[in-house]
């Protein structure tokens, strides 16, 4: 229903409105007369002007035209449309934010100079894409001793710079040496960003051997060096003996020992599991003998010539 007017009228002579509105043309639907001698009928909303010249108002109306023309013409909807209309086009067109997202005071006070001779201001119109290029060009070239990582991007009308500092900061560089295992274990998680892994979740490894190759061997067989990343993770296993001088509080004995216990793995990332073998009294000494299970990185880089733990 594109929009239709809902008229309550008191005509005197029906036969002379509806020839009316067969010579304009008008469409009369649902025509019906209630109790009180008024004609009640529906008309399209593009006959409203027409029915007012001769005195008939609709009472209600209903249709998409009739709610764009409430919206058309009601003049605190007009202004809301143009103030839109009118933010819509700044938040386009123009520049109203800038941030320079970096932590050096220094290089966003040198940053923001070559903004102002470039025309990147507030207020100003948002550049084009070349004009971004140009501008990223153009701080990488002057500014390579200040800024490592770089990036401008536009959010809207916020214009965005992205940095990271390079003084001050150290290069890392890639290595290349192969990662062997320093531990006897089995293999839990492998986490290598870079290289050529040699072994599988669940492998049994002994201390000395290879988990990750700098090396692989291309589709011509050709021998290539690639740089070795990661970590390779293994459940290990320690047999741990602690003492003490017994007292007569078993369960501050007991408290005590199973933190020296846990005290002596230093350099284990996690206690997987924990089985007591032995408590026992000898000649007036609490003993205490654990099985650990645990967890941690088994790898290191380059040769390893010592054998055990």
């Amino acid at each position: 229903m594109m929009g239709y007017d809902y008229y309550e009228a008191n005509i005197s002579s029906i036969i002379d409105f509806l020839d009316f509105c067969k010579k304009k043309k008008i469409i009369i639907h649902n025509l019906q007369k209630n109790k009180r001698g008024q004609y009640l009928f529906y008309a399209s909303i593009i006959h409203r002007i027409t029915f007012r010249k001769i005195a008939l108002q609709p009472i209600y109306s209903v249709g998409i035209i009739h709610y764009c023309m409430l919206l058309l013409f009601s003049w605190k909807n007009l202004i809301g449309i143009f103030c839109f209309c009118f933010s819509f086009y700044l938040s386009t067109h123009y520049i109203f934010k800038i941030n320079i997202i970096g932590t050096n005071l220094e290089t966003n006070s040198l940053i923001s100079d070559t903004f102002e001779q470039m025309g990147i201001e507030i207020g100003n119109t948002i550049p084009t894409n070349q004009e971004l290029v140009n501008l990223y060009d153009t701080l990488k070239l002057q500014m390579q001793e200040e800024i490592d990582y770089l990036n401008i991007y536009l959010q809207g009308s916020v214009f965005n710079l992205e940095y990271t500092d390079a003084r001050g900061t150290t290069k890392t560089e890639l290595s290349f040496e192969n990662i062997v295992a320093i531990k006897d274990g089995v293999i839990q998680r492998i986490e290598v960003e870079d290289g050529n892994v040699l072994v599988e979740v669940n492998d049994y490894v002994k201390i000395g051997d290879l988990l990750v190759s700098n090396t692989i061997v291309s589709s011509s067989d050709e021998v290539k060096l690639i740089p070795v990343e990661g970590q390779v993770y293994a459940y290990t296993y320690y047999t741990v003996n602690v003492s003490m001088q017994s007292t007569n509080d078993e369960a501050e004995d007991f408290a005590y020992l199973l933190l020296k216990a846990r005290g002596s793995l230093t350099t284990i990332d996690k206690i997987d599991k924990e089985i007591i073998l032995k408590y026992d009294i000898i000649d007036g000494n609490r003993i205490l003998e654990i099985q650990y299970t645990c967890i941690e990185n088994i790898g290191t880089r380059g040769e390893v010539n010592e054998e055990g733990n």
